[in-house]
């Protein structure tokens, strides 16, 4: 559980870099057992799963964890650099096998975005019966992240 949380964390802190290095408007979908990550392409005016890249490949926990997202309603807005069209978040309610690769995905959960700002989310990880005693990811418009363990008072 300590693994998967830190993990999870230091990914979006790397994404979060990255978002405003390469200018690129990041997502993180967020399923009972796992995540993905995705990017917004101007182009289409859509989201779609990062591929080919081994650092952001869609990952399972291990048997017995789950998570829980907890996330301020969306009203971040991209709109397409071609047509002013805007885009709105909505939520993937399911596991990660049911994810869907086909062009225009849904927005994802959790935005990352390139002026360093993120959706507010609080994501608990833990294990089966054990609520209690969840890791807690914490992300805050400004970009700040920070991780809570049970062992914090």
């Amino acid at each position: 559980m300590e693994r998967e949380s830190y993990r999870m964390f230091q990914l979006l802190k790397l994404l979060e870099d990255e978002a405003i290095m390469q200018s690129t408007e990041y997502g993180v979908e967020v399923f009972e057992d796992g995540y993905r990550f995705m990017e917004f392409d101007y182009d289409n005016n859509s989201w779609r799963a990062i591929e080919g890249h081994r650092t952001y490949k869609p990952h399972q926990l291990a048997e017995g964890l789950f998570m829980v997202l907890d996330s301020q309603a969306v009203e971040l807005k991209i709109a397409s650099q071609k047509t002013g069209d805007e885009t709105d978040s909505e939520m993937f309610s399911g596991g990660i096998d049911d994810i869907d690769d086909e062009e225009g995905a849904s927005a994802p959960s959790i935005w990352i975005l390139s002026s360093g700002e993120l959706t507010e989310f609080r994501i608990e990880i833990f294990k089966q019966h054990q609520q209690d005693q969840a890791f807690v990811i914490l992300g805050y418009e400004t970009g700040e992240l920070e991780i809570k363990t049970p062992y914090d008072e």
